[in-house]
């Protein structure tokens, strides 16, 4: 993937910003995630950032949950709600609180010179398969890579130096993913291309996190309001609950489609499938992150702290747990998805070291979200998916 300074300086202005600052969410989220390439680049900084993820594993834990080291594969069907992560180039499948940790991406990559490297991972919808990306630093040969959970690939596909932001379908068949001159492509499980999709004038240009989907999966949706239909046919502003893009407007579907989150300037409006008025969120957020796999809440990040919202009430808890163990500098980084069941979060922490320097202190919590109980899941990433299949919605 390539990487600009310009992303690099944006994160640096949205941490930057004051208490009062409201960077959209979708800015903060692309800016967090290019500063991860940068380190990911460094063969030479990426062992450093594990060695001490891994060194300062008894550290970080507070809870009774052991950060077991790796294994190599074993036979046996993954859990429900498996934890995937990446981890020092690889990606491994875990327990859902991080143990049993197996390693399912360990076949080399004839196509590039020296080692790659695998990020960036995200289940299916059904939880029946795991697509990442694999980079290698020598070229800019990039490839996503969909597999089952145990490692078996089903499908690759070149991006040829485009491929990060990508999405899975609602319907688990065709994955979303960003491609070089603007184009969104679309691929079937199998690595196969069906469609190449020019990004719309109403955009403006510039890329987001990834390529979003409407609910029912019949077009794209980008930055939240411009809607690209997949047979090829005008793109379009959504319009919904007074949804201003100037004002950073974006609006984010439940995992189900029956409600939506629409963020407008200050305030985050919950509307239901019909466009109906569901609630109106106190407080002001910093967008929304995660919804739960019943509808029922969205996580969000305001001012450092991690945010539980009842999507029925508006009414805002706030997690001050989750940042009570951190120390040394660090603080929340981004917040990774709901337990299948919908009653934990997965967040990711760490801090950059002075200047402008590497992440450091990595690692993945989880907590209740009742703001009880934060625990150590894994030490020394800040990448990992919870497998959420369907029958837990």
């Amino acid at each position: 993937m390539n990487e600009t300074e310009f992303r690099h300086q944006l994160f640096d202005l949205a941490e930057d910003a004051p208490s009062g600052s409201s960077a959209p969410p979708a800015l903060l989220r692309r800016a967090r995630r290019r500063v991860v390439l940068t380190i990911a680049s460094s063969v030479a900084i990426a062992v450093l950032v594990v060695g001490m993820g891994i060194a300062g594993v008894r550290a970080l834990q507070t809870a009774s949950i052991p950060a077991n080291p790796p294994v190599e594969p074993q036979p046996g069907p993954a859990a429900s709600g498996s934890l995937a992560y990446a981890l020092d180039g690889d990606i491994y499948v875990a327990d859902p609180d991080g143990t049993n940790a197996v390693k399912i991406s360990n076949a080399p990559d004839a196509r590039c010179e020296g080692l790659s490297e695998e990020t960036y991972l995200s289940w299916s919808p059904d939880g029946r398969y795991l697509a990442f990306q694999r980079d290698c630093p020598s070229s800019d040969q990039d490839d996503m890579v969909i597999t089952d959970p145990h490692g078996n690939v089903v499908g690759e596909f070149s991006t040829y130096g485009g491929g990060w932001g990508f999405t899975w379908s609602p319907d688990s068949t065709r994955i979303a993913v960003w491609e070089p001159a603007l184009t969104i492509g679309v691929y079937g499980i199998d690595g196969e291309r069906q469609a190449s999709l020019p990004e719309p004038t109403v955009t403006g240009g510039g890329n987001d996190d990834g390529p979003g989907w409407m609910p029912d999966g019949s077009a794209l949706l980008l930055f939240g309001y411009a809607v690209v239909p997949l047979d090829g046919s005008a793109g379009y502003e959504l319009s919904l609950g007074g949804l201003d893009p100037s004002l950073g407007g974006q609006a984010t579907y439940a995992p189900d489609g029956t409600r939506v989150a629409v963020v407008t300037g200050n305030s985050i409006t919950v509307l239901d499938a019909e466009g109906s008025l569901v609630s109106e969120v106190d407080g002001r957020l910093g967008g929304v992150e995660a919804w739960s796999p019943d509808g029922e809440h969205f996580a969000s990040l305001s001012h450092g702290e991690l945010n539980v919202v009842d999507a029925a009430s508006g009414t805002v808890a706030v997690l001050p747990e989750a940042t009570a163990a951190l120390d040394g500098g660090d603080e929340i980084l981004g917040i990774r998805g709901f337990s299948p069941q919908g009653d934990r979060i997965l967040y990711a922490i760490g801090h950059y070291a002075p200047g402008g320097g590497p992440l450091v202190n990595a690692a993945l919590y989880s907590i209740g979200v009742d703001g009880s109980d934060a625990r150590l899941a894994v030490a020394g990433t800040w990448e990992g998916d919870w497998q959420t299949p369907p029958e837990t919605r």
